[in-house]
């Protein structure tokens, strides 16, 4: 179990954890994890998290408080002032799906089929974590269900310029080391892709502002 309030590294989290894998080699100290090899999946069943800074998708829409972003989905405006709001409170998360497989190799530990759910979102993780250099590389996708995609766009079909799946919205991120403070942001130049032709977000000037008015029936 790990228990809610528990001092350390799991405090505010809870929930039945479930690994089941194998492991070779001995970590005397911190270091040592390079001569561990070990190939895991760990599930969490329950899982709530109890902190401050509103809820994890609280955080995911402050990040998205881009305003080329914000004229493309303009009902993104209220997700993002709702978790303004939110940002000074404390809020208990509860999510219906948290699971990975996790192999180990030279002081490298690869994350793949990584997937936290919760009503109306999935985020889907890869990367790699370096524990012993501080270094976090990831790749996450945020897949919204085609209802919640329906709220955000105003029942609009947006898949010619943003990325979808499965009928859902499908917001790209990374987040990016170190470990103490890792950064997460969204990767604009993939989810603004097709909305620009290609573009990068540097490059986007008025062929951006000529798909927004297509998109908004603005001249």
């Amino acid at each position: 179990m790990l228990a809610a309030g528990d001092p350390g590294r799991f405090a505010g989290v809870s929930g039945t954890l479930h690994v089941t894998g194998n492991a070779k080699g001995h970590a005397l100290a911190k270091t040592g994890i390079r001569a561990v090899e070990a190939d895991a999946r760990v599930r969490i069943d329950h899982l709530q998290t109890i902190g401050t800074g509103g809820s994890l998708m609280d955080q995911v829409w402050r990040q998205l408080d881009h305003p080329l972003l914000l004229r493309l989905v303009p009902r993104l405006n209220s997700k993002v002032a709702q978790a303004r709001q939110a940002a000074g409170s404390v809020t208990t998360s509860r999510y219906d799906e948290a699971a990975m497989t996790l192999s180990l190799r030279n002081g490298t530990a690869t994350l793949s089929e990584a997937r936290l759910a919760m009503p109306g979102y999935r985020l889907d993780l890869s990367g790699t974590i370096r524990p012993c250099d501080d270094q976090l590389d990831l790749a996450a996708r945020l897949l919204a269900s085609p209802a919640e995609t329906a709220l955000l766009t105003g029942g609009q079909d947006l898949s010619a310029y943003l990325p979808y799946e499965n009928g859902g919205l499908a917001i790209p991120f990374f987040i990016r080391s170190p470990l103490q403070d890792p950064q997460i942001r969204p990767d604009l130049d993939r989810l603004l892709q097709n909305a620009v032709g290609g573009a990068t977000v540097e490059d986007l000037g008025s062929q951006l502002i000529k798909s927004l008015g297509v998109i908004l029936n603005k001249p």
